[in-house]
């Protein structure tokens, strides 16, 4: 009985530390721009299951040349192509140019303006192995009830059942129905990093 008890504490202090989220300012074109961008993107696999083919094009926004994990290069090439037409820059991109989802988590959480843990359209959701630098980042393309959204997931598989488990490591961009507080797999919530609308000049 007592292990149980000592069992549930710590469930609940790695649920609460992983319940925080920020926001940061962007170009409200660019908002949907780069959402749209991620939409397109939904179906596209890798060549031959070792991150490579098409899925290259991610990491490249960030310089890589060789297969990298692009979950975190997959969300930045979404605002990455959709500057330029709206004629931005990168510099107007709200999110670290990094493939490691802990330091994109990291970054944008400093700099961003504290709220209330409640997911919205366009949040980045992060999950962290524990101990780890390893992690994963969706974004959140539509809210539901208790927690629940729609999220498009680079580097993942398709839902449960597909025989894919590797949830950092899947494939292929996907839809996704994630928890915001929710383990993935062996991943507990960092948290989530969101956008509002920046005023222009």
């Amino acid at each position: 009985m007592r292990h149980s008890v000592v069992f549930l504490l710590a469930l609940c202090s790695l649920l609460l530390l992983g319940q925080k989220r920020a926001e940061l300012p962007v170009d409200s074109r660019l908002i949907k721009a780069s959402r749209d961008s991620v939409l397109t993107q939904v179906g596209v696999t890798e060549r031959t299951g070792k991150n490579d083919g098409e899925v290259l094009k991610y990491g490249r926004t960030m310089g890589y040349k060789s297969p990298i994990y692009y979950c975190a290069a997959g969300q930045y090439w979404g605002y990455f192509v959709s500057v330029g037409p709206l004629g931005l820059t990168k510099t107007d991109i709200p999110y670290k140019a990094t493939p490691l989802a802990s330091d994109m988590f990291n970054d944008g959480y400093r700099r961003g303006r504290r709220t209330p843990y409640e997911p919205h359209i366009d949040d980045l959701i992060f999950w962290r192995k524990v101990n780890s630098v390893s992690g994963h980042v969706e974004r959140v393309v539509a809210v539901k009830s208790a927690g629940w959204v729609e999220t498009v997931g680079f580097n993942t598989g398709p839902e449960a059942g597909s025989g894919m488990v590797d949830e950092r490591n899947g494939g292929g961009v996907f839809r996704r129905k994630r928890n915001v507080k929710h383990f993935l797999g062996r991943m507990q919530v960092s948290g989530l990093i969101g956008v509002y609308p920046k005023e222009l000049p």
